[in-house]
């Protein structure tokens, strides 16, 4: 009888093991494994052990297989919210682009899935979300130059007596077609971000290595595609971005077509011209007294040259005024030194020194300011004590209209001859020789003003092509419209944003400040 109980006890035991074997989650191989154990409990033996392990052993492949095929789809979906050029390639269709930009993202994206080096170098050269984005981190840049080597493979010799772990490609691999660096522009509007309200601020740079077949239009309605998708679904921060415009950094054709180019080569060219004849004209002093003039030694065309030069400079006009570009004469009168004379304050010579170099090194933070990705700190730093000399630098342009109002006084008082023509003279005698002191003022600032305001126009035009950074004060297109203000010294009486060389508002004033003050110095002397 015990040894019955124990049987029926070991028996019941055997049965709940096995039947609770038949108690899990019910997939395919355990619904097989069900109907196996069942035929062993009839009695009859459909499956053999042989039979079992393929069974099971294909069940357990097509579960990894399942396994595999989600982790690629998570890992599809986590490329497309964290890679933006991942995420352009998944947006990209027949309809929102043409069809080689199409087939060529598709096989990026591709290449990508399938770890070509050169795909993951494009994956790798391509900008994403980095951090310190709080305090202003917009420079979603990637790496230029990598994605430049996607054509010119890097010049590297390694050593083959290292052993390497690196994937055999990765610096030789090229694209199976031509990839440019694009930057591509959008504005944020996310109340995550330290707001400073200046200028270029809210604006996110993201450079990404895309095919070439693809236009900038395309790429930039992938990216409102883009953004207002998978990039949205992530984005904690609710930047919700606008896109504003794309750059290929390739300067245009219309660069040469440019008035203020043609202006600024005609200067360059006659500065030459000037300047070689002042070397003529110093060779010239140094021939015979007789003048005698062969252009022995010459070729025939640059005899001729030689006499038509050396025929010309013979007026004393253009003597005078050519010899103002002698650059061995120009370069002794820059290093000289000398005694100050009676009529000069050394002390105003030295505060104009110190003030220019402070605005200068002003102007090189301030400047820093658009280029730097933590703007915040950048200001932090000019709050603090031994910042202060340089962010206070903008008081320093009080320090020159006072310099400029004391000089100008004090020539006026000091040209007694001056002083006693405007006692002589009438009103319309005295109105013309204000308009004359105006005139020789304008006279000696305007041409290079000018000069000036062509190659700012010139320079933001270049740059505003070619440039990673968005340019906020366009020069190039302002100026173009707005030049005659400066040239007539009104540009401060408008907005600031509409000024062509916004740092030029001093000299309006400064022209400004000369009028009145001559006006009340004529009333007074008379």
């Amino acid at each position: 009888m015990p040894r019955y109980g124990y049987g029926i006890a070991s028996t019941a035991l055997w049965l709940s093991l096995l039947l609770g074997s038949c108690v899990g989650i019910q997939n395919e191989s355990t619904l097989q494994l069900q109907t196996f154990d069942h035929a062993i409990l009839n009695g009859s033996n459909i499956w053999s052990n042989k039979d079992l392990e393929v069974t099971v052993t294909a069940n357990a492949n097509e579960v990894e297989n399942d396994d595999d095929g989600a982790k690629t789809d998570r890992h599809e979906a986590l490329l497309a919210q964290s890679s933006i050029i991942y995420g352009l390639t998944e947006v990209a269709n027949a309809s929102n682009v043409n069809p080689i930009c199409h087939a060529q993202l598709k096989h990026v994206q591709r290449s990508i899935l399938n770890k070509q080096p050169w795909a993951l170098k494009v994956l790798d050269a391509s900008g994403g979300k980095p951090s310190g984005f709080i305090f202003g981190q917009n420079y979603w840049l990637g790496s230029r130059e990598a994605c430049g080597s996607m054509q010119r493979p890097l010049g590297i010799t390694l050593s083959k007596q290292y052993k390497r772990q690196m994937h055999n490609g990765l610096i030789t691999q090229q694209s199976p077609f031509d990839m440019d660096y694009r930057v591509i522009y959008l504005r944020h509007n996310s109340p995550w971000q330290v707001e400073l309200k200046l200028m270029s601020e809210q604006i996110i740079h993201i450079g990404l290595c895309l095919p070439s077949s693809c236009k900038s239009s395309e790429i930039q309605q992938l990216t409102s595609d883009y953004m207002a998708g998978s990039f949205k679904d992530s984005d904690i921060f609710e930047m919700q971005p606008e896109v504003l415009y794309v750059k290929d950094l390739k300067l245009r054709d219309v660069f040469y077509n440019r008035l203020s180019f043609k202006l600024v080569v005609g200067f360059v060219l006659a500065t030459c011209a000037f300047m070689l004849c002042a070397q003529q004209l110093s060779v010239a002093k140094q021939l015979p007294a007789d003048g005698h003039v062969d252009g022995a030694g010459l070729a025939p065309v640059e005899s001729e040259i030689w006499r038509a030069l050396h025929f010309l400079l013979k007026w004393r006009p253009v003597q005078s005024f050519v010899s103002c570009y002698d650059v061995a004469n120009n370069w002794r009168r820059i290093v000289a030194t000398r005694e100050n004379s009676s009529s000069e304050i050394p002390l105003l010579n030295g505060l104009r020194s110190v003030c220019a170099v402070g605005i200068l090194i002003f102007h090189v933070m301030w400047f820093m300011y658009f280029t730097v990705h933590n703007k915040a700190t950048l200001l932090a730093y000019g709050e603090q004590i031994f910042f202060q000399y340089i962010s206070s630098a903008p008081l320093l342009v009080d320090v020159f209209f006072t310099i400029s109002g004391f000089l100008q006084t004090y020539n006026f008082l000091r040209n007694t001859k001056q002083l006693q023509a405007i006692r002589d003279n009438g009103s319309i005698a005295n109105v013309k020789l204000f308009c004359k002191l105006l005139f020789h003022r304008y006279l000696r600032l305007v041409p290079l003003y000018l000069i000036v305001m062509g190659s700012v126009d010139l320079v933001f035009a270049y740059i505003g092509d070619t440039s990673v950074y968005h340019i906020n004060e366009r020069f190039d297109e302002i100026c173009s419209q707005h030049w005659w203000r400066n040239l007539l010294f009104i540009q401060n009486f408008y907005d600031f944003n509409d000024l062509c060389l916004n740092w030029s508002w001093s000299m309006a004033c400064d022209m400004q400040f000369f009028l009145i003050a001559n006006a009340i110095l004529f009333l007074y002397v008379k």
